[in-house]
C-alpha cells in the first residue's frame, strides 16, 4: 500500500479539507454579521450546510462528487463576494490556490475509483471566473464598502491561506513522487523469486563501488548451482526454483555485510570488501548451502555450488571485472565443481 496516497489518507484528507472550509465559513458568518453584510452572511450559512452534507458524501467515498461541490461552492462564493464587497478584501485570491487542490483530489479519485475529478476542467473554469471577477470589479461598484483596515487584514489572511495550502499539498506530492520513484526503482532492480538484487541492480552497486574510495579492497564472486539442470529434470521446476531460493536465503543470512544478487537463471553474485576475509566467508557459505535440504529432494542430493572470485584492480572496467570472476568460475567447474577459486 502506498505510503501517502492510500484510501485511508484520501478519506482523511477530504475530511480535513471539508472541516477546514466548514470552520472558515463559520468564521465568515460572524465576520459578515459584524459588518452587517446580510447577503454574504446568509451565503456563508448555506456554505456551512453544504460542508456538513459533504461529510456524508466523503463517507460514501465519492471523492469526485466532493471536489465538484467544493469547486462550485468556492467559485460561486467568490463571484458573490466580488459583487457585494468588491475585490479590495482579496477573497478572490482563494481561486488562485484551488487548482492544486483540484489536481491533488483528481489523483485521489483516479487512484481509488478510476474516475477523474476533472482537475483541468475546474482549473480552466476558475481562470475564467477570476477574469470575470476582475470585470465585475471594473464595471460594478460594490454594494458594501468595507473599512480599509478590514480589507487589509482580510486580504492578508487570504494570502496566507492561498500560499500555505498549495505549499502543504505540493510538499506531500513531492514526497510521494520521490517515494514512488524510489520504490519503483527498487522493484525494477529486485529479482521477484529470490528477493535479491537483479543483474541491473548489482551493476549499479558495482559502478558505485568502482567510483568510491578504496575500490581496490572490493571483490566480487560469481556463484553457480552446478546441478541445477539435474535437479530440474529429476525433481521438476518447483524443486529447482526452491533450490535457488534456499541459496539466496543462505547468502542473505551468511553474508549480511555483502551485496547479493541473482545474476542469471542459476548464477548469483556477491560483492564485498576486505579481501582477506572473503575466502573464509565463501567457504563457510558453500558449507551451509551443501547442508540445506530442499523440498522433495532426498538427503543424498546435495546442492553443489561453484564460484569464482575477482578482486578489483585500478582502472579496471566493470565488464572486465565480472569476466575475470566468470573465468575463475569456469575453472572451478572444470576442476570438478563444488568449490571456489580466487
Amino acid at each position: 500500500m502506498d505510503r501517502f496516497f492510500n484510501k485511508k489518507v484520501a478519506m482523511q484528507s477530504a475530511r480535513i479539507l471539508s472541516f477546514s472550509l466548514l470552520i472558515i465559513h463559520t468564521w465568515f458568518i460572524f465576520y459578515f454579521h459584524a459588518l452587517d453584510v446580510v447577503e454574504m452572511r446568509n451565503l456563508n450559512f448555506l456554505s456551512v450546510l453544504i460542508y456538513i452534507i459533504s461529510f456524508w458524501i466523503i463517507q460514501k467515498e465519492k471523492i469526485d462528487w466532493f471536489i465538484s461541490i467544493v469547486g462550485i461552492e468556492v467559485m460561486v462564493h467568490m463571484i458573490f463576494a466580488a459583487y457585494f464587497v468588491g475585490t479590495d478584501c482579496g477573497l478572490q485570491i482563494t481561486l488562485l490556490g484551488m487548482p492544486i487542490v483540484f489536481f491533488y483530489t483528481d489523483y485521489f479519485s483516479l487512484k481509488l475509483r478510476g474516475r477523474s475529478a476533472h482537475g483541468i476542467l475546474y482549473s480552466v473554469i476558475y481562470m475564467i471566473s477570476y477574469i470575470c471577477i476582475e470585470f465585475i470589479d471594473r464595471y460594478h461598484k460594490a454594494v458594501y464598502v468595507l473599512p480599509e483596515w478590514v480589507n487589509f487584514y482580510t486580504k492578508l489572511s487570504i494570502l496566507i491561506l492561498a500560499f500555505v495550502i498549495p505549499i502543504i499539498l505540493a510538499y506531500v506530492m513531492t514526497r510521494y513522487s520521490y517515494s514512488m520513484e524510489k520504490n519503483l526503482r527498487q522493484l525494477a532492480q529486485t529479482d521477484a523469486m529470490t528477493g535479491l538484487l537483479d543483474r541491473y541492480g548489482m551493476q549499479d552497486v558495482v559502478r558505485a563501488a568502482i567510483k568510491g574510495e578504496n575500490a581496490t579492497e572490493c571483490w566480487i564472486a560469481v556463484l553457480e548451482l552446478d546441478n541445477y539442470e539435474w535437479i530440474r529434470q529429476t525433481y521438476g521446476h518447483v524443486a529447482a526454483d526452491q533450490a535457488l531460493i534456499e541459496i539466496a536465503n543462505c547468502m542473505q543470512r551468511r553474508m549480511p555485510d555483502c551485496t547479493c544478487a541473482r545474476w542469471d537463471s542459476n548464477e548469483f553474485t556477491i560483492g564485498g570488501r576486505n579481501v582477506s576475509e572473503s575466502r573464509e566467508k565463501l567457504d563457510h557459505l558453500l558449507e551451509k548451502i551443501q547442508q540445506t535440504q530442499v523440498l522433495d529432494m532426498t538427503e543424498e542430493c546435495l546442492l553443489q555450488v561453484s564460484g569464482g572470485v575477482a578482486v578489483y584492480e585500478d582502472s579496471m572496467e566493470m565488464q572486465d571485472w565480472f569476466e575475470r570472476a566468470e573465468q575463475k568460475l569456469q575453472l572451478a567447474r572444470y576442476n570438478g565443481g563444488n568449490q571456489v577459486i580466487m
